[in-house]
């Protein structure tokens, strides 16, 4: 399954073989996940993510889904808490918006 991983991987500066030491995981299910060769345990999304500054589903999606958001003044505050929420429960977040 095609993710984006390399792409946050690469926007970080950051090596296969650093992320493979910030990880730990191994540099070749690094690659075999970037080419969609391995889909890794839940546990490396998220030491993966953990180590790019990103939330999991963010690397889980192909790279050519771009999601824009339009915000008014008034929201922003539901803004913050919606990323913040993000970050920390990306599922609970994609139940909320898919409903």
């Amino acid at each position: 399954m095609e993710n984006s991983l390399r792409h946050y991987r690469e926007a970080a500066g950051v090596s296969i073989r650093n992320l493979a030491r910030l990880t730990p995981c191994s540099p070749g299910t690094i690659v075999r996940a970037e080419h969609g060769r391995q889909d890794p345990y839940d546990e490396t999304w998220r030491r993966l993510a953990l180590a790019l500054d990103v939330p999991v589903e963010a690397l889980r999606v192909p790279p050519e889904i771009e999601v824009s958001i339009t915000v008014k003044p008034e929201e922003v505050m539901d803004f913050h808490a919606f990323v913040k929420l993000y970050r920390h429960d990306p599922a609970t977040v994609m139940a909320l918006v898919k409903n």
